[in-house]
């Protein structure tokens, strides 16, 4: 290499230095949550709220960009929609005809890059009784958690974050990267990419994922699920009308199950059912490419 060449790495190297010490700084300078490592040194201040009472909302709208999401009951008769964050934010407020929308969008200072999130959320405060006939969320990039509300029912959409849900009644999610956990829910449509779902509890599943574990705890109903790599396990399943498994790649272990027939197939891997129930008025039918399948 010449001299002018090491003069020149010298100088890019240098500038290179410069640009991950002032990143490194400005990481330390704000919350940011990277993988297991959580740079926090401050809480996100409280921008902006509003509130609305019951009969003011029949319709609710929630559109974000890089910002978690906190989803609970109020502890009055009244919604109240929060804005925090350490940065700027655009969001804006809007209830017209008794539909409530809320935008908030971390567009300035705010990144969301190799799991590196700005710290910036809304918290969303809901009635235990509400007039709502629709409740959407349309999310892109964030974590998002409903706590028990027992009463909601809608849709969820995002597009990068994990979903946890500890109670709803009925809510259909829509997620391409990111993990879903559902402890109780009534009725559920998933359309899930990338990352594995848990639900504790279900009455009724529609489960439609790309990769990742499927781990569900009990079923009292029917389940539908299309799937195309990782493993399945039900831990009880109480049936009452006809189910299915669409599998390619991976296991499936259901340990126990009533009130279905099992009609298994594998085309590559080992079947077995104990104390398959012929009588039964259901049937639960279960295919797979490739992988072990064990029912009972």
């Amino acid at each position: 290499m010449t001299k002018k060449g090491i003069i020149l790495l010298i100088v890019f190297l240098s500038v290179v230095c410069l640009l991950m010490t002032g990143g490194f700084i400005y990481l330390l300078s704000c919350n940011f949550e990277w993988g297991s490592f959580n740079f926090n040194l401050g809480d996100a201040k409280l921008l902006d709220s509003k509130t609305y009472n019951n009969s003011e909302v029949e319709e609710l709208f929630i559109d974000t960009k890089a910002i978690d999401i906190y989803i609970e009951e109020s502890s009055d008769d009244n919604y109240s929609l929060e804005v925090y964050s350490n940065g700027n934010v655009d969001y804006s407020f809007d209830n017209t005809d008794k539909k409530l929308t809320f935008k908030a969008y971390n567009n300035k200072n705010g990144f969301f890059l190799f799991g590196i999130n700005s710290h910036c959320k809304i918290v969303v405060k809901i009635p235990k009784e509400t007039n709502l006939y629709t409740f959407m969320v349309d999310a892109k990039v964030g974590d998002i958690k409903v706590k028990s509300l027992e009463n909601l029912e809608g849709k969820i959409k995002n597009t990068v974050g994990d979903i946890d849900i500890d109670k709803v009644k009925n809510m259909n999610i829509d997620l391409g990267t990111g993990d879903i956990n559902i402890k109780e829910i009534n009725t559920t449509e998933i359309k899930h990419t990338t990352g594995d779902l848990d639900i504790d509890n279900v009455s009724s599943l529609i489960n439609n994922s790309s990769t990742g574990d499927i781990n569900i705890g009990n079923v009292d109903c029917d389940f539908n699920i299309t799937a195309k790599t990782g493993d399945i396990k039900i831990n009880k399943a109480s049936l009452l009308k006809d189910s299915l498994i669409d599998h390619t790649t991976g296991d499936i272990r259901i340990k126990e199950i009533s009130g279905a027939y099992v009609e298994a197939n594998s085309n590559v891997g080992d079947v077995k059912v104990n104390n398959n129930d012929r009588y039964a008025e259901n049937t639960l039918t279960i295919k797979n490419k490739t992988g072990d399948i064990r029912i009972n």
